[in-house]
């Protein structure tokens, strides 16, 4: 089972913390993957398959901010259980936080 949602992209974390990593679903059985350390390049590369497609799943589906999609009906009880069930701030709320804390440090 795979699925996707209306906040697709997963962002561990600070940007360019040593733990960071981003995770797309870009296809059915595919993933894009981005860190910035070759140790958890390692770690991603350990896991298994089954593993991090359902580890995925549930973030995927817990960080939705209204829906979440899937192939069939077949996913409806799991997508009732996570849906919207931990919501971060999105991507570009971070983003834009991160900026404003950088920014208020430096001298002006």
């Amino acid at each position: 089972m795979r699925v996707s949602s209306d906040r697709p992209l997963f962002l561990s974390g600070a940007l360019g913390a040593a733990d960071c990593y981003l995770i797309l679903p870009i296809g059915a059985d595919k993933l894009f993957i981005a860190v910035n350390r070759d140790k958890m390049e390692r770690k991603f590369k350990a896991q298994p398959q089954k593993e991090l497609i359902q580890s995925t799943n549930v973030q995927i589906a817990k960080q939705a901010a209204k829906y979440v999609y899937g192939g069939d009906n077949s996913a409806s009880e799991f997508v009732d259980k996570y849906i919207s069930t931990d919501r971060p701030k999105c991507f570009f709320e971070r983003l834009r936080e991160y900026r404003r804390a950088k920014y208020a440090l430096s001298p002006t």
